[in-house]
């Protein structure tokens, strides 16, 4: 009798909490696929990381980081440079970050060691996936990519065919809306007010202001031009005309000034906005310098040849140009260390 009512009570609880378990784990599966979206004018990373391969971004006290050390491979840390952690076997550049996700560029196509997952190993393309957990990868798009960037809900990117080569495309972080802006190779990098500065990269190298809202464009300086970025009180531009002297305009195109006069073959503004680190080269005396833009007094940090220079509150990351050291440059008290994050299996 007693067993007859226990069996009674089993049926009983299992027709009413196996229904309800399934609808938990429905609703959780709708809230992951829900899309958060951003704020209309909300920039995935600076223009000067993203210029410079976009292999470091800092977003709410983290850094996240392609850990050259592990092939590229996508991690996180905190602001001063400790709590390593692995985000996935991706390896990764042009990172974007918002409070919800991580977006890069895959690129496992060019890993020289091999993943885990001979899937992951062949595959590259744009793609998104939680902050939290790394989990939930979503592609908005499947080919290679060259430069991407976050700006409010959209993501402007290098679209690679065999057929057109390299143009301008957008799509959604939602993975739709996906639309060709320009048949030209353009950087999307730079955003300033609700429009994106870009150097032409066809006919000309002229800088020019896309309007975000309707992607109406607008020429701001004509002259030959590499890598502008827009900031408050003005554009920054490595002018070619001028033998790659770093120059800055004000938003009409007028009040030319040259702040470094020498040859410059890229550079970054710390994210403070008190310092510009740029790399001079083509002569003999190659070197990575900084240059104080309150006071305008200049400093060698290290000779030799550079390149990927990536800012951070707290650090300047830069990369020798064989691609063996990877350093790490505190401007606030001058320490040069270099930067070896451990591999995390």
């Amino acid at each position: 009798m007693v067993y007859n009512k226990m069996k009674k009570i089993m049926r009983f609880l299992a027709i009413i909490l196996i229904p309800a378990v399934l609808i938990i784990l429905v609703l959780i599966n709708k809230q992951d696929e829900k899309v958060h979206y951003n704020t209309k004018d909300y920039i995935g990373n600076t223009a000067g990381n993203l210029y410079n391969g976009g292999t470091f971004c800092e977003q709410d006290g983290r850094v996240y980081f392609s850990n050259f050390n592990d092939d590229g491979t996508l991690y996180s840390m905190d602001l001063e440079c400790n709590n390593i952690m692995k985000i996935n076997d991706d390896k990764a550049r042009y990172i974007n970050v918002d409070d919800n996700y991580i977006y890069y560029s895959r690129e496992n196509n060019t890993k020289v060691k091999p993943t885990k997952s001979i899937f992951l190993f062949y595959c590259s393309g744009i793609y998104r996936i939680n902050k939290d957990n790394g989990n939930n990868s979503v592609q908005l798009y499947a080919e290679p990519s060259g430069l991407l960037s976050l700006f409010g809900n959209t993501i402007y990117y290098q679209h690679y065919s065999p057929k057109t080569g390299i143009q301008f495309y957008s799509v959604g972080i939602d993975a739709k809306n996906e639309t060709r802006l320009a048949d030209s190779p353009i950087l999307p990098a730079s955003y300033h007010e609700g429009s994106m500065y870009f150097a032409g990269a066809d006919l000309d190298h002229s800088i020019y202001a896309m309007d975000t809202t309707d992607n109406t464009v607008q020429t701001i300086l004509n002259s030959n031009c590499y890598m502008p970025i827009a900031r408050p009180e003005g554009i920054y531009y490595i002018s070619i005309e001028d033998n790659y002297a770093l120059c800055r305009i004000d938003y009409q195109g007028n009040n030319k000034t040259i702040l470094i006069d020498e040859f410059c073959s890229t550079y970054n503004i710390s994210m403070d906005g008190n310092y510009i680190f740029y790399q001079v080269d083509g002569g003999d005396n190659n070197h990575l310098g900084q240059i104080n833009l309150a006071t305008l007094e200049k400093k060698v940090i290290r000779e030799g040849d550079y390149k990927q220079i990536c800012c951070t509150s707290n650090f300047i990351f830069f990369r020798d140009y064989n691609e063996v050291n990877v350093y790490a440059y505190k401007p606030q008290n001058g320490e040069l260390r270099l930067f070896q994050p451990p591999v995390i299996k």
